[in-house]
């Protein structure tokens, strides 16, 4: 997010996340779980929730992003690299898992699927390096994808110095974006994705 954090920023974020994503699902009809807490403490390699319905089991990941940078969303859904540990072990164990982004001001939030990430790893490398993923921008022979899920690197601010980190970068198109006009209670849909059929066809033959 680059944000400069310390513990206790770290923990409210961490919970204010958790609540939004909590809130959203359960007005959704889902009954929701801590899925990271155990006996034993945070499992930091699980998502936080975990929620279901009618037969349906689905992981949660949240996330807070400052209210200040919340307009480059219409650009692109940009979402930490990291997360990447949840999109593998829900997919290795037949899990969907949807990542919930949560304005800090707690007005908006916004909704993404695991399957737009999981593009982002089939498809190419971070910016300005080659990896197993494919030429990255820098590369003479890069070419975006025709879905424009991709990774980029960024240069961003943490512990007061300027560094670079990794994100997955999500079209606007293929999120949902609501307004929280009563948390829990009332949501209006700002944007619905709109996701052409041919990327449907691709990404149910990704499952497949």
């Amino acid at each position: 997010m680059g944000i400069n954090f310390d513990q206790s920023d770290y923990d409210a974020y961490d919970n204010m996340g958790r609540t939004v994503a909590r809130q959203f699902c359960e007005y959704k009809g889902f009954n929701v779980e801590d899925f990271d807490k155990t006996s034993n403490g945070v499992d930091y390699q699980r998502p936080d929730l975990i929620i279901r319905k009618t037969g349906k089991m689905i992981l949660v990941e949240a996330e807070v992003k400052r209210a200040n940078g919340w307009g480059c969303v219409t650009r692109g859904l940009s979402i930490p690299l990291r997360k990447n540990k949840y999109v593998n072990n829900a997919w290795d164990n037949d899990f969907r898992l949807i990542h919930i982004m949560a304005r800090s001001d707690g007005k908006r939030l916004i909704v993404t699927q695991d399957r737009f990430l999981k593009a982002c790893l089939d498809s190419v490398g971070c910016f300005g390096q080659i990896n197993k993923h494919g030429p990255a921008e820098t590369d003479p022979d890069y070419v975006k994808p025709r879905h424009k899920c991709h990774m980029i690197r960024k240069l961003v601010q943490r512990k007061g110095k300027i560094t670079s980190d990794d994100f997955f970068e999500i079209p606007y198109a293929y999120v949902t974006e609501y307004e929280v006009v009563v948390p829990g209670k009332e949501y209006r849909v700002i944007h619905k994705k709109e996701v052409p059929e041919w990327f449907l066809k691709e990404l149910a033959e990704k499952v497949n």
